[in-house]
């Protein structure tokens, strides 16, 4: 029998197996996938590769997952992807981003002009409390009636605290006493008010109370600032009539406010009593 020559292994198609060689010849490796989808030697099965990667690469994977592509940052160096997204989130844009932000500022800015002042929200209108100041000062003027419906509580809590320091300044450290009196009597009128006020449908509220009475504490509040300078309790001469007057002032200021509030005009002078008593509880804790 006569021997066959062995015959040459045959070059594998588009298989792995294959070594060095084959790997640059297209067996398996990176050229001969580039050769396989459209790329030319190593360089081109890696750009081919990368595309046909970036286009879409489900196979074998139950989602899609999508990379930027890499050909167009391939010729100047600064392309970027749009498509760098998974499952449609996708990265914002920069230029959308600030312009977004940017407009968000504007209108936030927009929004804080438009806003009123603070002393406006806060309730406090130095323009009624002068007003109020000057009604309680000259006992003979005209009440207007944007006076009589003011609730603004600043005023007397500045002239609490005015009469609290001018007895501290006078070796008196009263600031309960002050604040004290001052809650109890304004409930107790409160109550007083409108329990007497049967014949007219006008209320009074607990707010306008407190907005009256702590006014018309101004003459006692000018009273304690006179006993720094003044030792009204040695001087009784003195510091008796000023406090007399002093407690009239109030009460008769008091009680026009009150009047012209709820149109209790004849029983006036039932209001002015327990006024007079607070007043007077507010005098003796100031001179002695």
């Amino acid at each position: 029998h006569q021997q066959q020559p062995p015959q040459p292994p045959q070059p594998q198609q588009g298989g792995g197996g294959g070594g060095q060689d084959e790997w640059f010849s297209g067996g398996g490796g990176a050229a001969g996938y580039g050769a396989q989808h459209g790329g030319g030697g190593p360089a081109g099965g890696v750009e081919g590769g990368a595309s046909d990667y970036g286009q879409s690469a489900t196979t074998g994977y139950g989602n899609s997952y999508y990379a930027p592509d890499a050909t167009a940052g391939s010729g100047g160096g600064g392309g970027s992807s749009s498509s760098f997204t998974s499952h449609g989130f996708g990265v914002p844009d920069a230029m959308g981003a600030s312009s977004q932000l940017g407009s968000g500022a504007t209108g936030s800015m927009n929004s804080f002009d438009d806003e009123p002042p603070l002393l406006e929200e806060l309730g406090i209108n130095f323009e009624h409390i002068w007003t109020k100041t000057v009604a309680v000062l000259i006992p003979t003027r005209a009440i207007e009636p944007d006076i009589l419906s003011d609730t603004d509580m600043a005023g007397p809590l500045v002239f609490c605290l005015v009469q609290g320091f001018c007895l501290m300044f006078s070796g008196k450290l009263f600031f309960g006493y002050v604040f004290g009196f001052g809650v109890v009597g304004c409930i107790a009128m409160f109550l007083v008010i409108n329990l007497m006020n049967h014949a007219t449908p006008t209320t009074i509220d607990p707010y306008r109370v407190f907005s009256v009475l702590g006014y018309c504490l101004l003459p006692i509040v000018m009273l304690s600032a006179l006993t720094i300078l003044v030792d009204l309790r040695e001087r009784s001469w003195l510091g008796t009539p000023l406090s007399v007057l002093a407690v009239l002032w109030c009460t008769q200021t008091a009680t026009r406010f009150f009047e012209a509030a709820t149109g209790m005009r004849e029983q006036r002078y039932l209001i002015a009593y327990p006024v007079c008593l607070l007043y007077a509880c507010f005098a003796l804790i100031t001179v002695f």
